[in-house]
């Protein structure tokens, strides 16, 4: 194929896939163990019925009739997202990036709507909120930035998992915590569940507002719907995008009752989120993740990964360094001497897709319907490859 009308802006693999189907993608000769779910995606895998069930009743209803009007599928998915996060209510976009972009932009509204100077927003070291110049500037990483200055103020960055900076970071302009539970471009670096029970109550502590990106760890990949559900918390705000979509563009920023009337007429818009398309995709999604049994199997397999990870790194301590992550959203670092980007596509050649990170990580993401076999057939791939760069 002629890729020359389409920019530069990714190193994409040449390889082109002709179908998906399951956990499975498929080129015009070969079958490939999808492990990275098009980054945290597709959480039904590919062609998943239910999806296509939805999308294509919807098609033939309507597609777009503008954000001036209800529609029963928004009322709908709200609902789900809501009842599923206890927040109160949610305004939908078409990415994480619009979405972490809502809760910086309404953070900064809660306090000045109020009287009150406070703009600034404590972020971490390391961690990625999209691509926006705004979201760029959240992070504070040298190579989003590099190119796009000056980018904006208002934000510090603390190291991840310290609560201490963050509590010094803390003035009188600060309006707010802007957290990833687990950062999954930083290299899976995973705190501990505590860590957001410390914010939670630093945040209640200071009267500013605790905001969780969960645009890559929500949606069921925890095992809970919400990351956040295991340290037993309520968020003032959460972005959501990827996973709950499962391949169909979807954003949102939701809001507890601390922060439900923020957003007013004029202040926040978009042309196509929330549209009936989305909303019925998304609906099915969610529902479908929010079934026990389906919760439950991803905690299952988040423990077999978890122990044939282990396994691999008992075999191969001298590659392997440490394994990190939570759920299905975990992987393993290798030691210095070694490079990440060059091991995943040595993995690739095996017929497995996985997702290197900063850190010099790995990333296994694979769609949240996997089974004990899926595992083994990812642990048998990896298990050859690490043979391979052995010899």
């Amino acid at each position: 194929m002629n890729h020359k009308y389409i920019v530069n802006s990714h190193a994409r693999n040449q390889t082109e896939f002709t179908h998906g189907n399951g956990v499975n993608l498929y080129t015009k000769t070969d079958e490939y163990l999808d492990f990275m779910a098009g980054v945290a995606v597709n959480s039904l895998g590919h062609c998943n019925e239910i999806m296509i069930n939805a999308l294509n009743e919807q098609a033939h209803k309507m597609w777009h009739i503008s954000n001036v009007f209800y529609s029963k599928e928004m009322d709908d998915c709200a609902q789900t997202l809501c009842n599923a996060t206890g927040m109160e209510n949610v305004f939908f976009c078409n990415s994480g990036s619009e979405a972490v972009e809502g809760a910086i932009k309404m953070a900064r509204k809660f306090f000045q709507d109020n009287g009150e100077e406070k703009y600034e927003i404590i972020t971490c070291k390391g961690s990625f909120h999209g691509r926006s110049i705004t979201n760029i500037s959240a992070a504070g990483e040298e190579s989003y930035m590099k190119g796009f200055y000056p980018v904006l103020e208002g934000f510090k960055q603390v190291e991840y998992g310290n609560i201490e900076e963050v509590r010094n970071a803390i003035n009188e302009r600060t309006a707010g915590i802007l957290v990833e539970p687990i950062q999954g471009e930083g290299g899976l670096k995973f705190a501990g569940w505590n860590y957001l029970k410390e914010l939670s109550h630093l945040a209640k502590e200071k009267g500013i507002l605790l905001i969780l990106d969960e645009v890559q760890c929500g949606a069921g990949r925890t095992g809970k719907f919400s990351g956040f559900h295991w340290a037993e918390i309520q968020p003032d705000i959460i972005a959501l995008a990827k996973g709950i979509g499962g391949g169909f563009p979807v954003g949102a920023t939701l809001f507890a009752k601390s922060t439900k009337n923020v957003i007013t007429i004029g202040s926040h818009g978009t042309t196509f989120g929330g549209n009936p398309l989305a909303m019925a995709v998304t609906n099915a999604v969610c529902n479908e993740l929010l079934k026990p049994d389906f919760l439950k199997n991803v905690q299952v397999q988040s423990k077999n990964i978890n122990e044939m990870l282990n396994n691999l790194m008992q075999k191969f301590p001298h590659i392997i360094k440490e394994i990190r992550g939570f759920g299905l959203m975990t992987g393993f670092m290798l030691h210095e001497e070694f490079t990440v980007k060059i091991f995943a596509d040595k993995v690739f050649e095996n017929k497995l897709l996985t997702m290197p990170a900063r850190n010099n990580v790995l990333r296994l993401l694979p769609p949240l319907i996997i089974q004990e076999s899926h595992v083994e057939q990812a642990g048998e791939i990896l298990e050859k490859t690490l043979k391979e760069w052995k010899s």
